[in-house]
């Protein structure tokens, strides 16, 4: 269906045109349409073949259902970004993912542009959308993690914040907003039952 939508788009920019005024029907005549469109039509064929190798590359990985793989995994990286270095470093993952691989393709897209292909903002928008898309998967694993990590302090710490009732300075930050029960013993039955509920974090 994508492949499909790709394929017509070109001719409805071009039929598009015969309804615009003469002069600027006259400007974009002078430019061949398959000239123009040769390079789209280049990656629909390649994105029609890679597709049905992804295809059937999934279809001999071990089934999901059995333990054996992740369902949302997205597959390996090309081992040459990892030759590439910045600054002196290898890339990493993250790096490759959210700035290597997408601006390898903004590299692409720009200069199929230069040559008046109109492939080439279509991928430069994709792999601005690309890049993006991975930055805020991995801000939201960062929140993840971050989140967990605040759980584990606050179950250490909280003896000493809420019962004992320490300054933040000696609790690693952990501080506790509202009135807390007069009785020590009471206060370490309230204490028990904080992380039986998922609302413990935004007691702080």
């Amino acid at each position: 269906m994508i492949a499909l939508l790709l394929f017509i788009l070109p001719m409805l920019r071009h039929f598009y045109n015969l309804w615009m005024p003469d002069s600027y029907r006259q400007d974009y005549a002078s430019e061949s349409f398959f000239a123009y469109n040769l390079s789209w039509y280049i990656f629909i064929v390649c994105f029609v073949i890679f597709s049905f190798l992804r295809e059937s590359e999934l279809a001999r990985l071990p089934s999901v259902f059995d333990f054996a793989r992740f369902s949302l995994s997205t597959g390996e990286i090309h081992p040459l970004f990892f030759k590439i270095k910045l600054f002196g470093k290898t890339a990493d993952v993250r790096t490759i993912e959210t700035i290597l691989e997408p601006g390898l393709f903004l590299i692409i897209g720009s200069i199929l542009w230069k040559f008046d292909q109109g492939i080439g903002i279509f991928i430069i928008v994709c792999s601005i959308f690309y890049s993006i898309g991975y930055m805020a998967a991995y801000h939201q694993g960062d929140n993840f993690v971050m989140d967990k990590i605040d759980e584990m302090i606050c179950s250490e710490e909280l003896v000493s914040s809420f019962v004992e009732g320490k300054d933040s300075s000696k609790t690693r930050g952990v501080h506790y907003y509202g009135r807390r029960p007069a009785d020590p013993d009471v206060r370490r039955k309230v204490a028990d039952s904080f992380f039986e509920s998922e609302d413990v974090v935004e007691a702080l």
